[in-house]
């Protein structure tokens, strides 16, 4: 564990085992191992982070612990690959760093709706074209406005999300599962929309401007509610 020296073993709580030795700073990197190392936590552990700005690394692992942020301003990092939406608890963590580490394809990372929610820090997201971003939802859910810079979202059916007016360009994929519902607001977007459900809906307010998504062709939404002039 590296990056700072604001923090100590017995700053750290709620870890299995307790008061691992090593972790003296503010970078707290989870591993697949089943047990505790030097370099950080297994994946099923309970972490609480420290009363500093701590970052929690989940590398490209499905953490199914707790993931407690403590105190301060405190950001998680994830690679391509990870899976935070089995942990018991997410709590006390509004940053997000995508780690390009390995990247291989888009930046995958997976979450839950109420996590998505969560994020309402710095977010972290340079990866462009075949290489962006790209947050998978694990269950329909209400996933609230779209992280800026964050170029894809694979959702499943029956959510919701609001384009992010910093990035107009984001592509949308939604499963059949239900049907889904996309607020544009009033700006002018871009971007592939893929909504595979037979009832999905668009919700654009005056100045919005559509033409752009999927290249002018059909945006496979089969509703579009319109507040105002559009």
């Amino acid at each position: 564990v590296a990056n700072g020296a604001s923090a100590n073993a017995t700053d750290v709580t709620g870890l299995s085992p307790a008061n691992p030795v090593g972790n003296t700073g503010r970078t707290l990197v989870f591993t697949a191992a089943d047990g505790n190392t030097t370099t950080g936590w297994a994946i099923a552990s309970n972490l609480v982070a420290t009363a500093n700005n701590d970052i929690i690394d989940v590398r490209g692992f499905a953490v199914t612990g707790t993931i407690n942020g403590g105190a301060g301003v405190n950001t998680l990092s994830a690679r391509d690959g990870a899976n935070i939406s089995g942990a018991a608890q997410f709590a006390n963590v509004t940053g997000l760093t995508f780690d390009a580490t390995g990247v291989a394809g888009t930046n995958d990372l997976t979450m839950t709706a109420a996590q998505h929610a969560a994020f309402t820090g710095t977010v972290t997201a340079t990866g462009t074209g075949a290489n962006g971003e790209n947050i998978i939802g694990s269950a329909a859910g209400a996933f609230g406005t779209a992280l800026a810079g964050v170029e894809n979202y694979s959702l499943v059916g029956g959510s919701t999300i609001t384009v992010n007016a910093a990035t107009t360009g984001v592509n949308l994929t939604a499963s059949n599962a239900g049907a889904s519902t996309v607020t544009i607001g009033g700006n002018t977007v871009t971007g592939t929309y893929t909504l595979a459900n037979a009832a999905d809906v668009l919700v654009a307010t005056t100045g919005a401007n559509i033409t752009g998504v999927n290249a002018g062709a059909a945006t496979t939404a089969e509703k579009l509610n319109i507040d105002g002039t559009v």
